[in-house]
């Protein structure tokens, strides 16, 4: 007896909580109005196709699937060239894709990028790391 009264009370226990997570849960059939403030700051223009993003402190990195990082410094922005070994890809969904920043950025000025080349007739990803150096990133070589 014990037994099915502790079953029956989280049966009815589980189902309360969903009905109170279901309370809080957004309906997609509800239409929203208004706005959020005044509206959002822009901060950088004339993006060619943005993919990532990363900061270092308060100056942002975006790369651009085109082969280059955009570097926003307050109100200067500088698009920086990106050399690597082999050629990018220039189809849908390729190119350079992904950007992380190493922990260490501030000192060693690396990164890690996700790029798409082609060879043979077929898309190849490589994972490299870049130094930046001035306004140019350079596939780094130990």
């Amino acid at each position: 007896m014990l037994l099915f009264f502790l079953m029956a009370t989280l049966f009815l226990t589980g189902c309360n909580m969903n009905d109170d997570e279901s309370k809080n849960q957004p309906n997609p059939d509800k239409e929203v109005t208004g706005t959020l403030g005044e509206g959002p700051d822009v901060l950088v223009t004339n993006l060619q196709a943005s993919w990532s993003i990363q900061m270092n402190g308060d100056i942002m990195y975006v790369s651009e699937r085109t082969g280059t990082i955009v570097e926003w410094d307050k109100d200067k922005m500088t698009r920086q060239k990106v050399n690597l070994k082999k050629t990018l890809s220039a189809k849908a969904e390729a190119g350079l894709l992904g950007f992380l920043l190493a922990p260490d950025f501030s000192k060693s000025g690396q990164a890690f990028a996700y790029y798409t080349y082609e060879e043979g007739g077929d898309s190849i990803n490589r994972i490299v790391i870049l130094e930046k150096n001035d306004d140019i990133w350079r596939r780094w070589r130990p």
